[in-house]
């Protein structure tokens, strides 16, 4: 989606490279690789508005939603609240 988008040359350049965002096979080996045994819930927040959707984020962590809940966000309104305990 980032090289088909509207963004300019440059800042295509600098949203891929190691200094720019993560994509979400990125974020899920994070979480996969790093997460601890308290982690029990992931928020799917700060998604680009024209880069990806929070279907496709959800989708590359549909294989965690047995071990953690999975929770999409919207860039218009609040998520759900949890009770951190």
């Amino acid at each position: 989606m980032l090289w088909d988008g509207p963004y300019p040359w440059y800042l295509k350049n600098r949203v891929a490279s190691d200094l720019g965002h993560l994509s979400n096979l990125q974020a899920l080996n994070l979480v996969v690789e790093h997460a601890g045994d308290n982690l029990q819930a992931v928020f799917l927040s700060h998604l680009s508005g024209e880069n990806n959707t929070p279907k496709l984020a959800y989708d590359a962590f549909r294989t965690l939603h047995d071990k953690y809940e999975i929770i999409k966000t919207s860039r218009h309104e609040a998520s759900i609240v949890l009770e951190v305990k």
